[in-house]
């Protein structure tokens, strides 16, 4: 069987499934048995990856059983080891003996407990990539009690495979055999987020044929980097034949200082007169690139017949390599050119009118994405001076300037933000396309009128919906949790019909509901964290004291603990409380909220803004408020929902959850349905789902019901009026007395 035959399954569509599909490919390669999966915590690998629906599952609880499960499968054939994404990504923290211990720990405890013999089946783990990468001391350690008895043969990478987990987070597939004196060759490979699934599994297939080099995709090393380095995916731009991976990887923590010239060697495209043209791929010869050759998107022009210069003999040294970067050393304001070479653009050679920067050592993808973008910036331009219209690059000014840092967070949004204009980019040629088509026949101009009406339809919606959202009012509107769009809307309509005293009051209400529903966020979240939070403690004390409900004040002061690092100390780095840290967490933002608090004390103590002040009270707080908005733009991007129904489903280990989104300004929506790795879910409650797709129980923080009073569904806080426990809507405000909230209420800690 041949790695690239694919069983009749259908081309990839997304990351999750042609990730899955390659990954089944290469244990294929491995190995004639299916692997059988052992799943340790909440996710399934049929959830995560679809294609290994059928493989065999075995389902753990308990970390400590772990180690005995896998040491007595291993002699019988493969294993697949699939511990919790999300635990391991997270901060959790499980019982264990007299004390609580993160995930993390306990898995790197089972794992040095897996024995290695040389005459049983690989080991294969599926793992957040930064276990494998990253150079802190728990990832770290965790390589270590690894490469005790293991050796890493063949590493898979992708990013936004576990779409259910974190869309841009990357995952890694390590394939292990056992330590011996052999040499110990390890093979890289990276699956792209899209592409054409027999060329991907093709060269899968041919590097695992190849003794060294690399192709496409992926690369082989002589021997992984020991354990403190780490085994990242750096590929991209070694050469043929590399010698593998020691002293290739551009440490970006020294120098501090990382410039161009600590990166790159910078040299000019060959000048000279070269001879005679040579047919393309003629023997030794060589396109010559030129700077109308670096085209917008970063990309080398395809070679055509038009144009191309094919020469013979261009000295060797200006000849390109996969991963130098060329650039225009002359361009327009704003045209500033860097492209990367690639495999499939070879052979080319460097002409005039450009500037090679070769890599001194192999960078990761992401780091060379940010580069890239940084290269196309103003940043280079400043630094060109400007001779007769045109900015011209000088080796010594380019050498000098200052890289940014790796931020794998920013490539992964510039990859998302490149995604999206190639979109687009597709939606413009196909207007294009229509357009010209229109006269295509000239006989039949009524076909080719109602080809055009009807074929630009979805065009024109996708544009519509485009252009509305550069309105950031409407993106409130449609996108923000149910409480706040349809305050906003409320505002909208008042503002709108002139009435500048209820749209005051308005915007008033839905700064408070702003702070409140991140409030009761954060302080979900914190409980879900198992943080002690002072300003929670405060606010149990007056309720527990009967001095009324909890208000402005004492929404801030949570955001405002919450603000401080400390609180957040030992969080993971993608934990939403990073986030709803940011609500007041600058001098702008505080000043506005005084600014609120101010107007609500002068309501109160009947100093209102009268009828000439109105507008100019209504243009200042409306202002605050949008500010403020844009600041929590996050809550826009965390999915409110209401479960409404929860069905195991016992042979694929997974249930199949059916959910409101309240998100935007009418609680009247659809139910939709999702798969989830656990049936532990409460029907009828409250959920939020935030990037890393968890989600997270608001009871009794946040309930949601039919109010009584307006008869329709709202959301509500616990509140307290005339010492009596009620009920409190952040859509409207009314009060509705229930005596069953006080028992959660007690058990979360606020009574």
């Amino acid at each position: 069987m041949t790695v690239s035959e694919d069983h009749g399954a259908a081309p990839a569509q997304d990351a999750s499934v042609l990730f899955g599909h390659v990954l089944a490919a290469l244990l294929r390669h491995h190995t004639s048995e299916a692997p059988t999966v052992v799943t340790v915590g909440a996710e399934k690998l049929q959830q995560v990856l679809p294609a290994t629906a059928d493989w065999p599952v075995e389902h753990d609880k308990e970390w400590d059983a772990l180690p005995a499960r896998i040491n007595n499968l291993l002699p019988v054939g493969p294993v697949l080891l699939l511990p919790s994404i999300a635990d391991l990504l997270g901060s959790t923290r499980v019982p264990h003996g007299s004390a609580a211990i993160s995930v993390a720990d306990l898995f790197e405890t089972a794992v040095a407990g897996i024995e290695a013999h040389p005459d049983q089946g690989p080991l294969t783990m599926l793992l957040p990539a930064k276990f494998l990468t990253s150079k802190n001391r728990r990832p770290t350690r965790f390589r270590h009690a690894l490469t005790r008895q293991w050796q890493p043969a063949f590493i898979l990478y992708s990013t936004g495979a576990l779409g259910s987990v974190h869309r841009s987070g990357e995952v890694a597939a390590v394939l292990l055999r056992p330590n011996t004196t052999q040499a110990k060759r390890s093979q890289f490979f990276r699956v792209p987020r899209t592409g054409d699934e027999k060329v991907i599994k093709d060269d899968l297939g041919n590097l695992l044929q190849l003794p060294e080099g690399r192709t496409e995709y992926g690369y082989v090393a002589h021997s992984a980097a020991p354990a403190d380095e780490g085994w990242p995916y750096v590929g991209d731009g070694l050469p043929a034949q590399s010698p593998g991976l020691q002293g290739t990887i551009a440490d970006p923590s020294s120098p501090s200082d990382l410039t161009i010239s600590s990166v790159f060697n910078v040299t000019r495209g060959f000048s000279g007169r070269p001879g005679d043209l040579c047919e393309a791929h003629a023997p030794r010869g060589a396109r010559l690139l030129r700077g109308r050759d670096i085209k917008e998107d970063g990309t080398i022009a395809e070679p055509d017949d038009e144009g191309d210069l094919w020469y013979s003999d261009i000295p060797e040294r200006y000849h390109l390599r996969a991963g130098d970067v060329l650039m225009r050393d002359a361009f327009l304001p704003g045209r500033a050119g860097a492209a990367v070479v690639r495999q499939q653009d070879l052979p080319v050679a460097a002409g005039n009118n450009t500037v090679v920067l070769r890599p001194v050592a192999t960078l990761n993808p992401e780091h060379m994405r940010l580069i890239l973008a940084f290269l196309r910036s103003s940043a280079v331009e400043r630094a060109s001076p400007s001779l007769g219209g045109l900015l011209h690059l000088r080796r010594q000014d380019l050498e000098s300037l200052a890289l940014p840092r790796p931020d794998e967070a920013l490539a992964t949004a510039l990859e998302d933000l490149d995604t999206a204009g190639r979109q687009l980019g597709r939606w413009s040629a196909e207007a294009g396309r229509l357009a010209r088509s229109v006269f295509t026949d000239a006989r039949d101009t009524e076909h080719a009128r109602q080809r055009i009406i009807e074929g630009g339809q979805i065009l024109r919606l996708r544009a519509e919906t485009a252009v509305q959202l550069d309105d950031f009012g409407y993106i409130v509107r449609t996108r923000f949790p149910y409480p706040i769009a349809l305050r906003w809307r409320e505002i909208e309509a008042k503002k709108s019909a002139g009435d500048f005293g209820p749209a005051y009051d308005s915007v008033l209400d839905a700064t408070e509901i702003l702070f409140c529903y991140s409030a009761l966020l954060t302080v979900a979240f914190a409980h879900g964290a198992a943080l002690d939070l002072s300003s929670v403690t405060a606010l149990r004390d007056k309720l527990a004291n009967n001095r009324g409900g909890p208000g402005l004040g004492e929404w801030t002061e949570i955001l405002q603990e919450i603000s401080s690092k400390k609180k957040r100390r030992g969080l993971g780095e993608d934990h939403p409380l990073h986030e709803l840290s940011s609500v007041l967490a600058d001098e702008e933002v505080k000043a506005a909220r005084q600014r609120h608090s101010g107007r609500r004390n002068n309501q109160a103590h009947l100093r209102r803004a009268d009828s000439v002040e109105l507008p100019q009270a209504l243009k200042e707080s409306f202002a605050d408020l949008s500010m403020l908005l844009s600041r929590t733009r996050f809550l826009a991007d965390w999915p409110l929902i209401e479960i409404t129904s929860v069905t195991w489903d016992a042979f694929r280990s997974q249930a199949n959850v059916g959910f409101r989104r309240l998100m935007g300004d009418h609680p009247v929506v659809p139910t939709d349905h999702m798969r989830h790795p656990s049936s532990a879910l409460e029907t009828g409650s409250l959920y939020l789902i935030d990037h890393s797709h968890q989600l997270h129980l608001l009871r009794p923080y946040l309930t949601g019901r039919i109010c009584p009073i307006c008869r329709t569904w709202s959301t509500f806080h616990a509140d307290k009026v005339d010492n009596e426990l009620v009920l409190k809507s952040l859509e409207h405000g009314h009060c509705v007395a229930d005596s069953t909230v006080a028992e959660p209420l007690r058990h979360v800690g606020l009574l």
